[in-house]
């Protein structure tokens, strides 16, 4: 095991015979209250996304695959951190209105309905993001230097919402909740 600490012990109860992985499985997720923690943390999506990538057990995969589908609603303004590697991502219905992404490594994720409305994802990799319409994008704040989008979405974007692709967005910081912890203006000029 690569030194997951508690959940890996957890497993080993399960690899042993015993009973005692659901009951455990349960009580890990309130213990570690993971709705919190990626709310608080947006880096652990990347430390689950990565699991279910390339774990070799199952009932660990298994795991953090269910833990990012119970958060996909609780994804909206959060500020990721850059470089964040997304890639394949099962995020299929995810809420990221006003997600800021930028640099974020989208290559391969799957998109299918993910609610992308003001989210920021300027020099994004989007290399075969799966199931990414140009009605979802067009909903983005910003598309600016986005990186491997597929050609026939980029011209769909270009042709139809151009200013997607414009060095147009400023991060302000915001304590309105209505708005979110972080939102973004357009420069006006």
């Amino acid at each position: 095991m690569r030194g997951y600490g508690a959940l890996t012990e957890n497993i080993e109860y399960k690899k042993h015979g015993g009973d005692k992985w659901i009951a455990d499985k349960k009580n890990v997720i309130i213990r570690l209250n993971l709705s919190n923690l990626i709310q608080n943390y947006p880096a652990t999506l990347a430390t689950l996304v990565k699991i279910t990538r390339e774990e070799d057990n199952e009932l660990l995969t298994e795991f953090a695959h269910n833990v990012i589908n119970k958060n996909k609603d609780k994804l909206y303004n959060l500020k990721f951190p850059e470089n964040i590697d997304l890639r394949a991502a099962q995020l299929e219905e995810a809420v990221l209105l006003g997600a800021q992404l930028q640099n974020a490594d989208l290559s391969e994720a799957y998109l299918q309905e993910a609610k992308l409305d003001n989210a920021l994802l300027c020099y994004a990799d989007l290399k075969d993001a799966n199931f990414l319409t140009a009605e979802q994008l067009s909903k983005a704040f910003s598309l600016y230097n986005v990186n491997n989008l597929n050609p026939d979405l980029e011209k769909e974007i270009k042709e139809k919402y151009p200013h997607l692709l414009e060095p147009n967005y400023e991060i302000r910081e915001c304590n309105d909740k209505d708005k979110g912890i972080h939102f973004a203006e357009k420069k006006t000029n």
